[in-house]
């Protein structure tokens, strides 16, 4: 039923949106391809540097320093490592881009559920009513966030990941096939290893990996904000 309202709330017979996609790896070609078949969305412009020059299926990829906001200023980021996409918004910041969020339409977003600015939103993900999402952060495909989640921004959520009744602050990687429930607390930067389920709260910075969920590592932390506390998200979903 939510995929049937979604699919019936973003499909237009109006003509695509032009957009440019940040990232020309992995993520970047697989979300061009994703784009294909979208009526809504239609990619103009790759920014990337290892790439620059080049053009994939005719479309050219232009460097972060060469690329004219004229030619589009909407924009998608395609990059999966949060220090990473933080560090290309920032970079992008003179171009003064409008930041796109992108659900596929094989995902199902529930009624209410609230996504920030530059969120990506992968095939199949499941994201429940009343979850929170905050800025530039990425779902993968396959990947769930339950009722009770709020998720903070430049997060990752991998393939397969579980977000329960939990919050996952900013900048953190939730890994393949990972979990996190029973109202657990992740702090800001923390990275949880593939196949781990975290139940109780985790430091910020920290690595957390295994069947216990131990922290194995203290990682450097780089989050700067409260998204459970800050109401401004970009992108609410109405109700049906």
């Amino acid at each position: 039923m939510l995929r049937h309202w979604f699919l019936r709330g973003t499909m237009s017979p109006e003509a695509p949106t032009d957009v440019a996609i940040v990232g020309a790896g992995n993520l970047g070609m697989f979300l061009y391809d994703c784009l294909v078949g979208d009526p809504r969305w239609r990619c103009v412009a790759f920014m990337d540097d290892g790439k620059a020059g080049e053009t994939y299926f005719g479309v050219p990829i232009y460097g972060l320093d060469d690329y004219d906001p004229d030619l589009c200023r909407n924009a998608f980021l395609a990059v999966g490592f949060p220090d990473v996409r933080r560090k290309m918004v920032e970079r992008l910041s003179p171009l003064s881009l409008e930041w796109r969020t992108y659900i596929d339409r094989r995902s199902l977003v529930g009624p209410g559920a609230i996504l920030g600015r530059g969120v990506l939103v992968l095939s199949f993900a499941m994201i429940a009513s009343g979850v929170r999402i905050g800025d530039f952060s990425y779902v993968s495909g396959y990947a769930h966030a339950g009722s009770g989640a709020t998720i903070g921004s430049y997060t990752s959520l991998m393939t397969g990941s579980v977000v329960g009744d939990s919050v996952v602050g900013n900048d953190c990687i939730v890994g393949l096939k990972s979990a996190c429930i029973d109202g657990a607390v992740i702090g800001d930067g923390a990275m949880i290893a593939p196949y781990t389920c975290v139940r109780h709260s985790v430091p910020a910075g920290s690595l957390t990996a295994g069947s216990t969920a131990r922290i194995v590592k203290r990682r450097g932390t780089v989050g700067t904000g409260d998204i459970s506390t800050d109401p401004a998200y970009g992108l609410e979903c109405p109700s049906p």
